[in-house]
């Protein structure tokens, strides 16, 4: 297994599409060096929600999220339009039921077209009177140069984001479901670009534990682009490549360990094994990987002791 940091330019182009659990999962401890055991499970039970189910209400538990609605709401940005934008977008999910119950063929039909078709309308009526209200924060100790950068990558980001809403709502119009979802998923992706610029400083402190005070820390968002390579042996096939997001405001210290052993190396040609298990007490959940060769794990250079990290989970 080989990763890579991503360009700037590359995480702007970049898409991927993974189950909400998943998503969250990577930000929790999934791709640690030295992966720690236990998820918290999707429930209402104990002190709160945990996991995948805090970013979700009542009315959401029943349906995955999407990728980029799990980024959104752990997204330190409190601006109302700037969420009122993400609910409009989400709303569209009213057509996926249809498109993505493996036993029905049937299309969406004409209450959630007209009901995309509005939220789309809505959104680009958001976004042309309260547009500056998303304009990108400046922090005191930026150079001109970086607020410079800062507001063109804004602009730019927003134009898109516009067209997109615009190209779902003439989807909507047209009744192309694939385009639809297609640009509703453009959509989400931008708007957390659009977040990312708003948000002026990192929403919680730094750990004081001396165990964890010097453990690399991500306090933002960087993407790792993932090439898998297949072994000698029977199995057939060439492997794969995806995008990876590591979020740091939901979890710091996995992100930049994780970041961290990409920028050193550790990953490239590092060696797993994996197993297809299924998720369900019934057994007819949706297949996930297991498994892995982490072993001895990363060792520290600065401590000579090998890297652990507690478990974060986001509440």
């Amino acid at each position: 297994a080989m990763a890579a940091a991503d360009d700037e330019a590359s995480r702007r182009d970049a898409v991927l599409r993974l189950g909400a659990g998943a998503a969250l999962g990577l930000g929790l401890g999934a791709a640690n060096a030295n992966a720690l055991e236990g998820m918290p499970a999707k429930g209402k039970g104990g002190r709160g929600k945990q996991g995948p189910a805090a970013l979700t209400n009542d009315a959401e538990d029943e349906q995955a999220l999407l990728p980029a609605s799990v980024l959104l709401r752990t997204l330190p940005v409190r601006d109302r339009y700037f969420r009122r934008l993400q609910e409009l977008l989400e709303e569209v999910n009213v057509l996926r039921p249809e498109a993505e119950d493996s036993g029905a063929a049937a299309a969406p039909g004409e209450q959630a077209w007209t009901a995309t078709e509005t939220a789309a309308a809505e959104a680009l009526e958001v976004l042309g009177r309260h547009r500056s209200n998303l304009s990108p924060a400046f922090r005191g100790n930026d150079t001109v140069d970086v607020v410079i950068s800062r507001a063109e990558q804004s602009e730019k980001d927003l134009a898109d984001f516009r067209a997109a809403v615009a190209g779902l709502r003439n989807a909507a119009r047209a009744r192309d479901l694939d385009a639809a979802l297609r640009e509703q998923g453009r959509a989400l992706l931008l708007l957390n670009y659009v977040g990312e610029l708003m948000v002026r400083d990192f929403p919680f402190p730094p750990p004081k534990d001396t165990d964890l005070e010097n453990l690399p820390q991500l306090r933002g968002r960087a993407t790792v682009r993932v090439v898998l390579k297949r072994g000698p042996g029977p199995a057939k096939g060439k492997g794969a490549n995806f995008t990876v997001v590591l979020d740091g405001y939901a979890a710091p210290l996995t992100a930049g360990n994780v970041l961290d052993l990409v920028m050193r190396n550790f990953y490239r040609g590092l060696g797993f094994n994996y197993t297809l298990a299924s998720v369900g007490d019934d057994g007819t959940g949706v297949p996930v990987s297991l498994g892995g060769i982490y072993d001895p794990g990363f060792v520290d250079p600065i401590s000579g002791r090998l890297r652990l990290l507690p478990l974060e989970v986001l509440r």
